[in-house]
Protein backbone atom coordinates (compact mmCIF):
# COMPACT_ATOMS: atom_id res chain seq x y z
CA UNK A 1 0.00 0.00 0.00
CA UNK A 2 1.41 3.63 -0.65
CA UNK A 3 2.36 5.63 1.89
CA UNK A 4 -0.99 8.24 1.02
CA UNK A 5 -3.94 6.20 1.41
CA UNK A 6 -2.14 4.70 4.48
CA UNK A 7 -1.93 8.09 6.07
CA UNK A 8 -5.46 9.09 4.96
CA UNK A 9 -7.00 6.05 6.96
CA UNK A 10 -4.38 6.84 10.07
CA UNK A 11 -6.32 10.33 9.62
CA UNK A 12 -9.24 8.88 9.69
CA UNK A 13 -8.95 7.49 12.80
CA UNK A 14 -7.65 10.45 14.53
CA UNK A 15 -10.43 12.18 13.29
CA UNK A 16 -13.03 9.99 14.52
CA UNK A 17 -12.40 9.14 18.07
CA UNK A 18 -13.90 11.95 20.21
CA UNK A 19 -10.95 11.55 22.57
CA UNK A 20 -8.94 12.63 20.11
CA UNK A 21 -10.81 15.62 19.31
CA UNK A 22 -10.93 16.26 23.09
CA UNK A 23 -7.12 16.06 23.49
CA UNK A 24 -6.22 18.41 20.90
CA UNK A 25 -8.63 21.09 22.21
CA UNK A 26 -7.49 20.16 26.17
CA UNK A 27 -3.88 20.94 24.46
CA UNK A 28 -4.81 24.72 23.64
CA UNK A 29 -7.38 25.30 26.48
CA UNK A 30 -4.61 24.01 29.46
CA UNK A 31 -1.63 25.93 27.69
CA UNK A 32 -3.78 29.26 27.46
CA UNK A 33 -5.18 28.80 30.94
CA UNK A 34 -2.48 28.26 32.76
CA UNK A 35 -0.40 31.22 30.92
CA UNK A 36 -3.35 33.50 31.85
CA UNK A 37 -2.98 31.88 35.52
CA UNK A 38 0.31 32.69 35.97
CA UNK A 39 0.44 36.04 34.42
CA UNK A 40 -2.15 37.02 37.02
CA UNK A 41 0.20 36.40 39.52
CA UNK A 42 3.43 38.19 38.51
CA UNK A 43 4.25 39.95 41.90
CA UNK A 44 8.31 40.05 42.99
CA UNK A 45 11.68 41.22 41.89
CA UNK A 46 12.32 38.36 39.63
CA UNK A 47 9.39 38.63 37.89
CA UNK A 48 9.91 37.26 34.04
CA UNK A 49 6.86 38.00 31.82
CA UNK A 50 8.29 36.16 28.95
CA UNK A 51 8.17 32.89 31.71
CA UNK A 52 4.70 34.14 32.88
CA UNK A 53 3.27 34.36 29.26
CA UNK A 54 4.46 31.09 28.11
CA UNK A 55 4.18 28.89 32.15
CA UNK A 56 1.12 26.61 30.16
CA UNK A 57 3.22 25.22 27.49
CA UNK A 58 4.65 23.00 30.16
CA UNK A 59 0.78 21.65 30.94
CA UNK A 60 0.40 21.43 27.38
CA UNK A 61 3.26 19.04 26.55
CA UNK A 62 1.65 16.56 29.11
CA UNK A 63 -1.71 17.28 27.21
CA UNK A 64 0.00 16.52 23.69
CA UNK A 65 1.48 13.28 25.40
CA UNK A 66 -1.41 12.08 26.48
CA UNK A 67 -3.11 12.86 22.88
CA UNK A 68 0.17 11.01 20.96
CA UNK A 69 -0.45 8.07 23.37
CA UNK A 70 -4.10 7.82 23.26
CA UNK A 71 -3.71 8.19 19.27
CA UNK A 72 -0.97 5.39 19.01
CA UNK A 73 -2.89 2.73 21.96
CA UNK A 74 -6.39 3.48 20.74
CA UNK A 75 -5.67 0.56 17.80
CA UNK A 76 -4.57 -2.29 20.47
CA UNK A 77 -7.99 -2.05 21.72
CA UNK A 78 -10.60 -4.19 20.04
CA UNK A 79 -8.24 -6.24 17.83
CA UNK A 80 -7.60 -3.21 15.01
CA UNK A 81 -3.72 -3.15 15.55
CA UNK A 82 -3.69 -6.63 13.93
CA UNK A 83 -6.45 -5.61 10.90
CA UNK A 84 -3.83 -2.40 10.49
CA UNK A 85 -0.82 -4.37 10.59
CA UNK A 86 -2.06 -7.15 7.62
CA UNK A 87 -3.54 -3.96 5.38
CA UNK A 88 0.02 -2.66 5.57
CA UNK A 89 3.29 -5.09 5.54
CA UNK A 90 5.77 -2.44 5.32
CA UNK A 91 5.85 -1.93 8.94
CA UNK A 92 7.58 1.43 8.30
CA UNK A 93 5.35 2.99 6.30
CA UNK A 94 2.32 1.91 8.46
CA UNK A 95 4.49 3.51 11.22
CA UNK A 96 5.82 7.16 9.44
CA UNK A 97 1.92 7.35 8.40
CA UNK A 98 0.72 6.95 12.15
CA UNK A 99 3.70 9.22 13.39
CA UNK A 100 2.54 12.22 10.33
CA UNK A 101 -0.76 11.74 11.36
CA UNK A 102 -0.40 12.38 14.76
CA UNK A 103 2.43 15.01 14.59
CA UNK A 104 0.90 17.34 12.14
CA UNK A 105 -2.44 18.01 14.32
CA UNK A 106 -0.40 18.65 17.23
CA UNK A 107 2.61 20.89 15.57
CA UNK A 108 -0.75 22.80 14.14
CA UNK A 109 -2.29 23.20 17.58
CA UNK A 110 0.88 23.60 19.24
CA UNK A 111 1.39 26.99 17.19
CA UNK A 112 -1.85 28.37 17.21
CA UNK A 113 -1.82 27.64 21.01
CA UNK A 114 1.62 29.32 21.44
CA UNK A 115 0.34 32.49 19.99
CA UNK A 116 -3.06 32.24 21.61
CA UNK A 117 -0.98 32.22 25.04
CA UNK A 118 1.28 35.11 23.54
CA UNK A 119 -1.23 37.13 22.96
CA UNK A 120 -3.78 36.02 26.11
CA UNK A 121 -0.16 36.45 28.21
CA UNK A 122 0.25 40.30 27.20
CA UNK A 123 -3.14 40.92 27.77
CA UNK A 124 -3.32 39.86 31.59
CA UNK A 125 0.17 40.98 32.23
CA UNK A 126 -1.10 44.78 31.06
CA UNK A 127 1.83 47.49 32.06
CA UNK A 128 3.95 44.45 33.81
CA UNK A 129 4.89 43.11 30.09
CA UNK A 130 7.70 43.12 28.50
CA UNK A 131 7.79 44.49 25.02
Amino acid sequence: MPFAPALHAEWIKIRTLRSLVGGLLAVFLVTVLFSALAGLDSEGPDFDPLFSAFFGVNFGQIAAIAFGTTAVSAEFEGGALQVSLAAMPRRGRWFAAKAVAIGVPVLAVGLVTGFVSLAVGKAVLGPRRAG
